[in-house]
């Protein structure tokens, strides 16, 4: 007995065709396919039986042909069925203002893909491979979020490179090759003009117009130049101080970037020193779901968090009806048990600078709840009386998610659920 194919491959919510064989001789057995998938489709031929199954949602489903031979026990061939599921989102969360020679990390997160040992993950800058990251031993056949963090520290001419965040599962020989990309962010790197050794003051959102002012041991270096300001400096006692300020608007709802320039007396000549102002605006939150399809009694975590800047965004994690949780970043897991009244219920991440900010921002997702199936009075009654000779159809719907199939019969015979029938003395019966 043989099954083909030998390694199938077929996306969540997909459809395949089997083939069961056997190289008996003379058999009468038609044989079968033993699986909890739905099979909607049989075909057979001398020797073989084919089998379309649809609407493939089961995670890793073993499938067994078998056939009997004249004079010989049942003989079964199986394999597993590999189902698989692209990413949901790739999301690179945003990156700060990043001064020369610090360390900060980059991070991705790739959301709700299976199986993850087939995934691998690739921090791109200026379209060269930072680093990638592979998940190789990691178990279980449904969908997971992974979340890849690197190191980097930004030099003079990274200011201005691109980075992306890309994400690819690969399933051949048996299966495609796929691949998505996170959304592409810019490097802002900026030097500060004067060496630390003075005090400073930064930028307060919530102040228009707003002031900025360094002191220290003048000697930073500057990215490429932008557009510049100019500034005035003078001495301190024995030793240079520079003092940087500037009047500037400063938006909350999205990003500016200022450049500011310093000129100094270096042995008769002038000496010039460049910084950027940078702020990264209010940004996306992210909300993440750990199983945005899970069972009915399972347990379901929601995230809900924001990569802004102190100060911290101010977060509520909500449905249509009630809010979930609020407070400041980070905002902690919320866990519920999943019911069948919340298939289709819709979650909502809103982020605000300020509590009486009108500038806000939200990202939703829906939650998808596989149960059932059943069958009830309401969908499908016990009991019905039909005049003779009355346009009649014999409806019967099922509860569950995915929509169940309904197949009515009557005396071994199928019966339709759509086509109206003329009602006569011989419909009366059991269904």
């Amino acid at each position: 007995v043989h099954v083909s194919p030998e390694a199938p491959v077929v996306e969540h919510g997909g459809s395949l065709w089997i083939n069961c064989s056997h190289t008996c001789n003379y058999s009468s057995d038609p044989g079968g396919l033993e699986t909890p998938l739905t099979k909607s489709i049989e075909e057979r031929g001398p020797g073989w039986k084919a089998f379309h199954l649809t609407n493939i949602t089961q995670w890793n489903p073993t499938l067994q042909c078998h056939f009997t031979c004249p004079g010989e026990n049942v003989t079964i061939a199986s394999t597993n069925l590999s189902v698989y599921r692209a990413p949901e989102r790739v999301v690179l969360e945003p990156l700060p203002g990043m001064e020369l020679g610090r360390a900060y990390n980059l991070t991705c997160r790739v959301l709700n893909v299976a199986p993850v040992r087939h995934l691998s993950v690739t921090l791109l800058r200026g379209g060269r491979a930072l680093h990638t990251e592979t998940f190789r031993t990691r178990p279980g056949n449904e969908p997971d979020s992974v979340t890849v963090t690197h190191e980097i520290s930004p030099g003079r001419w990274d200011h201005g490179q691109q980075v992306t965040c890309q994400a690819s599962l690969d399933l051949a020989p048996r299966g495609p090759r796929l691949q998505s990309n996170s959304s592409a962010a810019e490097l802002r790197v900026f030097a500060q003009p004067c060496r630390p050794g003075g005090r400073g003051t930064q930028p307060r959102r919530g102040q228009t117009p707003r002031s900025w002012a360094l002191a220290g041991e003048p000697g930073g270096h500057p990215p490429p130049p932008r557009g510049r300001s100019h500034f005035a400096h003078g001495p301190a006692g024995e030793r240079q101080v520079c003092t940087l300020s500037t009047e500037v608007a400063l938006p909350e709802d999205r990003a500016w970037a200022q450049e500011l320039e310093a000129t100094q007396p270096v042995g008769g000549s002038r000496a010039t020193h460049s910084s950027d102002l940078v702020h990264a605006g209010l940004p996306q939150p992210l909300l993440e779901i750990n199983k945005t399809q899970t069972l009915a009694g399972s347990n379901v975590t929601l995230t809900c968090h924001s990569a802004m800047e102190p100060p911290r965004a101010l977060l509520t994690l909500r449905d249509p009806v009630r809010v979930l949780a609020s407070g400041t970043e980070p905002l902690g897991h919320v866990w519920l048990t999943a019911r069948e009244q919340d298939n289709g219920r819709e979650f909502t991440c809103e982020a605000r600078p300020a509590p009486d900010s009108t500038n806000v921002k939200s990202t939703a997702s829906r939650l998808s709840v596989v149960y059932g199936p059943r069958l009830d009075d309401s969908g499908c009654p016990g009991n019905r009386t039909w005049a003779a000779g009355t346009e009649q159809t014999l409806s019967c719907a099922a509860l569950g998610n995915p929509p169940p199939d309904v197949a009515c019969t009557k005396d071994g015979r199928q019966v339709s659920t759509t086509a109206p029938r003329r009602v006569g003395s011989e419909d009366a019966g059991t269904y």
